[in-house]
């Protein structure tokens, strides 16, 4: 990626940090631990509809027999991939139900499951796509002429207890130091 894309990206990102908050609570809130299926494939929900009113985007959610449903983002029309960059990620995490639940605002900090690894980088990822400039790659479909904002619902906001402190003992504790 040349240095005036990442650029111009990044310079649409700043300022929408309450956006991304918003979006990266939602997420967070929901245990997608990878044995919760029923909290994978929400958070696999959440990211089709905010990467779905992305214009230029098609979404869909590929089924797994076992483990909630991989989501596929792709540009609109017949991508060509020269000059185009596939960025993978996750959206389940290693906190089992119970364990590590919640989303908080500590200071200047974020705290909860996937902040991180990887639903934090999965919000980057959307709101980073949304730039105009970064679509395209989509050969038959023109690039977008305005710059996309990721839909945030105004439900979105919600409330969350602090987590649990883990147990000193515990494999999370043990994780977070």
């Amino acid at each position: 990626m040349d240095d005036g894309l990442l650029a111009h990206a990044l310079g649409r990102c700043r300022g929408r940090d309450d956006d991304m908050l918003a979006v990266l609570e939602r997420l967070v809130i929901e245990n997608s631990h990878t044995g919760n299926r029923a909290g994978g494939t929400r958070v696999a929900e959440l990211l089709a509809e905010s990467f779905g009113a992305v214009p230029g985007l098609v979404v869909r959610l590929e089924p797994s027999e076992r483990f909630a449903p991989h989501v596929v983002v792709a540009n609109a029309g017949s991508p060509s991939s020269t000059g185009c960059v596939a960025l993978v990620g996750h959206h389940d995490t290693v906190f089992p139900p119970g364990t590590f639940e919640g989303f908080r605002l500590d200071g200047g900090l974020v705290r909860g499951p996937g902040v991180l690894d990887m639903k934090g980088g999965l919000v980057v990822v959307l709101f980073a796509r949304a730039s105009s400039r970064l679509s395209r790659c989509a050969s038959s479909s023109s690039p977008t002429k305005r710059s996309a904002r990721p839909r945030v619902p105004a439900s979105s906001r919600v409330s969350s207890p602090a987590p649990p402190a883990p147990s000193p003992s515990s494999r999370a504790a043990r994780r977070m130091r």
